[in-house]
């Protein structure tokens, strides 16, 4: 069942005030983009194959149905679409409503995403004090950064999440296995957006993040960081990739309760 979108938004985005801890590259294990990725843990469920209509071609680079920019292009009709179109930079409106918690402790403190970057540009001010005891979710550059999976629950912040699947069409199915087991989080997050009236936007795979990068200039504004894809490695690892290189990494994405990694995101839909 598809969790309300309210609380598909759980977890926090503060502006660029905040500031991420580095984090050690010597520390990862790390793929070349077009190397062989590693077996999948478990085998994921296949999408299921729905009707597909498209009207017309699409280019690299055209805006797409969502108001998002296409950077995939299939070249035929799959089972899960053809396109792959990418969110916008600055798809995170400062006049956004939608709610927003901080769970660093154990009660979730409830605000939006508009009072969440107003308060990190003030810098002052209650909810800025707040939001500084949650400095490692960083709104760095155009788009929002928050942990691979957590919750307003204590016992949310380490899933091991199977199923998922690296290859391009298997994003959307991915997404739907993270929010089932996540409180929040990157795919939460990524589910949550309606860019262009659509609600099937979702987090990249691990090859659709790739082709993604590949694209970064076309789509645009994405920050010198690393990114999520929704492509589990192991138990206790999700795969990611440091956009300023290209080089993807299985790094932690849960490394205990007082660190975990927050890294960017941007959601993609197919069509």
């Amino acid at each position: 069942m598809r969790v309300p979108r309210q609380q598909a938004l759980l977890g926090a985005f503060v502006v660029s005030a905040f500031v991420l801890s580095a984090c050690s590259l010597g520390s990862l294990e790390s793929a070349s983009p077009a190397a062989t990725s590693p077996a999948a843990v478990s085998a994921a469920p296949e999408a299921a194959a729905a009707a597909v209509e498209i009207a017309g071609d699409f280019k690299i680079g055209d805006t797409g149905p969502g108001g998002g920019l296409v950077f995939y292009d299939a070249g035929a009709v799959q089972p899960w679409g053809r396109y792959l179109e990418a969110a916008p930079a600055k798809w995170l409106r400062g006049d956004d409503t939608s709610d927003l918690y901080c769970d660093e402790f154990e009660e979730a403190v409830e605000l939006t995403v508009a009072e969440a970057i107003e308060a990190g540009v003030a810098g002052a001010g209650e909810k800025s004090e707040l939001l500084n005891h949650c400095s490692r979710f960083v709104f760095e550059g155009d788009d929002p950064k928050q942990q691979w999976c957590g919750g307003p629950e204590l016992n949310n912040w380490n899933w091991d999440v199977t199923g998922t699947k690296e290859t391009v069409g298997a994003g959307a199915a991915n997404t739907e296995l993270i929010a089932a087991a996540c409180g929040a989080g990157a795919a939460n997050a990524a589910r949550a957006y309606d860019g262009g009236g659509k609600t099937d936007w979702f987090l990249p795979s691990k090859d659709e993040l790739n082709a993604l990068y590949e694209q970064r200039d076309t789509v645009g504004g994405f920050g010198a960081d690393f990114y999520w894809s929704s492509s589990q490695y192991d138990a206790i690892n999700a795969w990611n990739q440091y956009f300023p290189a290209g080089d993807q990494y299985n790094y932690n994405e849960f490394t205990g309760r007082e660190n975990p990694p927050a890294y960017g995101i941007r959601p993609v839909r197919a069509f």
